[in-house]
């Protein structure tokens, strides 16, 4: 999922995109892993993005399926 809408980045243009729960920065003739903290990417492994807009993105986050205990 898009997580930011088209912004200038150096000389070229640039989004960020949700893939498999990990943040990567695409431009014309790049596509970069945004590399978090250790702690970041375990909570981000629970997040799904709802919504963007020009400087920020609310993720939902998803406890998973229910427990037998639940």
């Amino acid at each position: 999922a898009q997580v930011t809408d088209i912004y200038k980045f150096d000389d070229m243009y640039a989004v960020n995109i949700d893939f498999r729960r990990q943040e990567y920065c695409i431009s014309y003739v790049t596509v970069t892993f945004i590399l978090y903290s250790p702690k970041v990417d375990e909570l981000w492994a629970k997040l799904e993005v709802l919504y963007y807009s020009t400087d920020s993105y609310i993720r939902l986050l998803d406890k998973g399926p229910p427990s037998e205990e639940e």
